[in-house]
């Protein structure tokens, strides 16, 4: 089995000079089955709370700084994971997406 969690939006790895545009749930999945992986489970969570306060601290919030911890927003992903299992699935075989 193969845990992998990467940020999606990361402020802090864009300083002081570096460029870094993140890694989609989608990218994430390619890069799972090209390595010779079938993912069993790949999602992502974020909120415009988490986003606006990576902005402007620039530095990951923790949830004591949250106005809704729980709440997620889905058309805002600041991380995503995979869980992934040996061996490539049918759908990566034959040149498409696993899920």
């Amino acid at each position: 089995m193969l845990y992998a969690s990467v940020p999606v939006q990361s402020i802090p790895h864009d300083t002081p000079h570096h460029s870094y545009v993140g890694i989609t749930p989608t990218v994430l999945g390619a890069i799972v089955e090209a390595a010779g992986f079938s993912f069993v489970d790949i999602g992502f969570w974020g909120s415009a709370d988490y986003a606006g306060l990576l902005v402007a601290t620039r530095s990951w919030p923790d949830h004591t700084q949250l106005t809704e911890p729980g709440r997620g927003d889905p058309g805002l992903p600041v991380i995503c994971w995979v869980w992934a299992r040996n061996g490539a699935s049918p759908a990566s075989a034959a040149g498409g997406c696993g899920r």
